[in-house]
């Protein structure tokens, strides 16, 4: 397949196994060519997991100049730092929106205790593959004068796995996150909160599955993002 010179194209990130972020590579470089070689100015790229995937942004953010999706389903925050300098640097917006983190935490299923908790160290472990990744592309980001927006992690409800425990491991990285931004700028959006019900679980009416939103929940991301958005590039 023929492809711009100069166009970033980092391959498969492994050979050995399935990895999420391989599968669109042959998708998104045609895209990330298509606006290259249209020299189409970006205002923002939302990359994350199936969350941003399914997300059909233009609905919402067509008042807010370019702003392309390169989510996909089952990534996790290290494929996403393999993939950032193609899928974000070199299409050179002005922001990059990003949400993810649940996938790295799946892994804990084969990591509990006698009562059924997560084990401390895996919960660590996870934690520090997910920062390191977020440090990796915080150094992309700045040397290419692009802003990070990181949108903290949603709770977890009803049909998934271990709620109480996982939910815990997502709030231990949205406080990583929050420090992430004070270290190094940018913005902290709180999905938290408008998907939070009093039992400390996904709102049920905003989620088709525990985990994913649905419309309703889809709304509701999009109004949490707007006032961010609008403040950044406001309406065209």
């Amino acid at each position: 397949m023929a492809l711009s010179k100069n166009l970033i194209a980092p391959g498969n990130y492994c050979a050995e196994k399935e990895v999420a972020c391989d599968a669109f590579r042959c998708t998104f470089d045609i895209k990330n060519d298509t606006i290259i070689c249209s020299d189409t100015e970006v205002n923002a790229v939302l990359i994350g997991d199936s969350i941003t995937e399914f997300f059909d942004h233009n609905i919402y953010y067509n008042d807010y100049g370019v702003i392309l999706n390169r989510g996909i389903g089952g990534d996790e925050a290290q494929f996403i730092a393999f993939r950032f300098e193609a899928d974000v640097v070199q299409l050179n917006p002005k922001a990059c929106i990003i949400l993810v983190g649940v996938n790295n935490t799946w892994v804990l299923e084969d990591q509990k205790d006698e009562n059924g908790c997560f084990k401390a160290e895996a919960v660590e472990e996870v934690v520090k593959t997910v920062v390191d990744a977020f440090e990796s592309m915080f150094a992309q980001a700045k040397a290419a004068g692009i802003e990070m927006w990181i949108c903290s992690c949603m709770p977890m409800g009803d049909g998934m796995p271990t709620i109480e425990e996982r939910n815990k491991v997502l709030q231990r990285l949205n406080l990583e996150y929050q420090k992430l931004i004070e270290k190094h700028g940018g913005k902290y959006i709180d999905m938290w909160t408008p998907f939070v019900n009093d039992e400390g679980k996904m709102i049920p009416e905003t989620s088709r599955d525990g985990v994913h939103p649905n419309g309703v929940g889809y709304r509701v991301m999009a109004d949490t993002l707007k006032p961010y958005l609008e403040e950044a590039f406001g309406k065209r």
